[in-house]
């Protein structure tokens, strides 16, 4: 589980914030040589210096499976994620899948 919180201090006012969030993530083993992982976040982004007709507040809400197996001082690995951003500017609201594969030697 985690909280985090971040501040962002820009000399521009449009671009400062305020961002406080949420996460919960998981791995299960079911082999020594395999592992899996599931994740879940949430977060809110308030745009709070910006001029009262550009505020805006972000909310995102992911999630994440990502699927590893060693083999060796090889380990292949698998990602999935899911982001949904629902913003009070219209233009800056989106979903977005990403995956991400490949191989990570670790020894």
């Amino acid at each position: 589980m985690s909280l985090t919180g971040a501040r962002c201090d820009s000399p521009v006012p449009v671009q400062a914030y305020w961002r406080r969030g949420a996460g919960l993530a998981l791995e299960v083993m079911p082999r020594a040589d395999r592992r899996i992982g599931l994740g879940l976040s949430f977060s809110r982004t308030d745009y709070d210096r910006a001029p009262r007709r550009l505020a805006r507040t972000d909310d995102q809400l992911g999630a994440s499976l990502e699927v590893r197996r060693a083999r060796g001082a090889v380990e292949g690995f698998c990602t999935l994620a899911w982001t949904n951003s629902d913003s009070t500017v219209e233009s800056r609201s989106f979903r977005q899948w990403a995956s991400t594969c490949g191989l990570a030697w670790t020894d």
